[in-house]
């Protein structure tokens, strides 16, 4: 009797100990996003981008040579193309990248070729009324609200140092 009275309160102790809990994922209800703010500028869509790229590294015997060739998709390919299309800017980028080619684990030791091409999609953008260069006073505008307060304020002066 007292072996299952034993066992009926490990049991039971087990079920409390381990029982379920349900987590509220709403976040940044109080964080740190309700404290600032974005600054917003008009634009047209001009255009979907395309690009695709391919990688290739070949590794030696014993990992003693690596070569490489072909490129990944940088922002100036992503930027080149969105110019050609009368654009000054690319949002919602976005690179996959597909491996194609098979690894074992004796690869450092034979040597292996590994080609990565990379997929790119992203949409090309003209600002409505683009800031001006060479002047901070286009980023003054960007970054002010409606009641003419900046945006981003210094929270630390040199003052304070």
């Amino acid at each position: 009797m007292k072996k299952l009275f034993l066992v009926m309160m490990a049991l039971t102790a087990t079920l409390i100990l381990s029982s379920c809990k349900s987590i509220d994922m709403s976040t940044n209800q109080v964080g740190w996003s309700n404290y600032s703010s974005l600054a917003t500028k008009d634009y047209d869509i001009v255009g979907i981008i395309y690009l695709e790229s391919t990688e290739t590294i070949r590794t030696s015997f014993l990992c003693i040579n690596t070569t490489k060739t072909g490129s990944r998709i940088t922002y100036s390919d992503l930027m080149k193309k969105a110019e050609e299309m009368g654009a000054n800017d690319v949002i919602n980028v976005r690179v996959d990248r597909k491996t194609e080619s098979k690894s074992s684990p004796l690869d450092f030791i034979t040597g292996s070729n590994k080609t990565y091409k990379y997929l790119c999609t992203a949409t090309a953008i003209r600002y409505k009324e683009p800031a001006s260069s060479g002047s901070s006073e286009g980023n003054d505008k960007v970054l002010e609200k409606e009641n003419k307060e900046p945006a981003v304020k210094t929270i630390f002066t040199s003052e304070e140092y």
